[in-house]
């Protein structure tokens, strides 16, 4: 990674211009054209960088819900579980924790009753325990990288 890349992650990190071509605009800033921004984009994501470009949405603000689940899941079934919890749209990401409690995930759908759906199911078809945790208070934060050049 060089300077150039450096800047080019914490530039996507801040926004994202919504326009017709916007790693065109993000390379322009950077002195690059559009080829080239995208060329180092995704060998940054090839090489591990980061997992995901995209947006991130204020699910309240949709007339959404969500929840932060822990699940209790049995090393032996670990994979198909995962692998079952991935399979809903409504999960937008989930993380092995090193804990009793061995995968946390959260889970956006359009009320309570979607979200108790969804637990359901999974509840229904994997061996893991779930305890949901939905947020009482929300607090807000914007996390940004500061990335430097290796």
């Amino acid at each position: 990674m060089d300077d150039v890349d450096a800047r080019l992650l914490n530039a996507l990190q801040v926004e994202i211009p919504i326009v017709e071509r916007p790693f065109a605009e993000l390379g322009a800033a950077l002195g690059l054209d559009e080829a080239e921004a995208l060329r180092r984009v995704r060998a940054m994501e090839s090489a591990g960088s980061f997992r995901r470009v995209g947006p991130s949405f204020n699910p309240r603000k949709l007339g959404h819900t969500s929840t932060l689940v822990a699940a209790r899941v049995p090393e032996e079934k670990f994979d198909e579980t995962v692998a079952f919890i991935n399979s809903f749209a409504e999960i937008t990401h989930n993380y092995e924790r090193d804990d009793e409690f061995n995968v946390w995930f959260t889970v956006i759908a359009e009320s309570k009753a979607a979200i108790g759906e969804i637990l359901d199911k999974i509840r229904g078809n994997t061996a893991a325990e779930l305890v949901d945790l939905p947020a009482t208070h929300v607090f807000k934060t914007r996390v940004c990288f500061d990335v430097e050049e290796k």
